[in-house]
């Protein structure tokens, strides 16, 4: 054990070692993106709670990721907007922290006891690969792994369907 560790506490301790405080392992790469992104259903954490996908759709201006809302509401709890067309998709993408010229990205949350959404937006310093796994007229699988440079260590990792508008 480190001189540190004996005067800290075990959360402060797990933040210093990289581990999320919930315990477990995170895929938040800020650093750069995973090389291999896992074939399971896209998970992850957006603002410091769980992303479970409701939709995911794409258009000339962008990709959305919606969270189904924990409330039972109709009103997204976390959204993802990555303004990427999808014409960009074509041989993927590789987002690096450094980079300039890079898709914009908004998460939207609502905080607890709040009625109203937020929007935290990013024109660098997060890190992101896209990759095309197959491509049809009305949709597209893509694998995404997204990290991005809030307190919260927010991320997504995964495959998704997603539908073209």
């Amino acid at each position: 054990m480190s001189v540190a560790a004996m005067f800290l506490t075990p959360v402060a301790v797990m933040l210093l070692a990289g581990a999320p405080p919930g315990g477990g392992d995170s895929a938040w790469s800020i650093d750069k993106p995973l090389a291999a992104i896992p074939d399971k259903p896209l998970t992850g954490q957006l603002f410091g709670k769980d992303f479970k996908l409701k939709s995911a759709s794409i258009d000339k201006i962008s990709l959305t990721l919606e969270s189904e809302a924990s409330d039972g509401s109709s009103w997204a709890d976390r959204q993802l907007v990555i303004f990427l067309s999808k014409d960009k998709l074509d041989k993927g993408i590789v987002v690096l922290p450094e980079q300039d010229d890079v898709p914009h990205v908004h998460m939207t949350f609502v905080r607890p006891g709040k009625q109203f959404p937020r929007t935290l937006m990013y024109v660098h310093e997060y890190s992101m690969r896209i990759e095309v796994v197959e491509r049809r007229a009305e949709a597209v699988t893509l694998r995404i792994h997204i990290s991005l440079p809030d307190y919260h260590k927010s991320y997504l990792v995964g495959t998704v369907v997603v539908g073209i508008r």
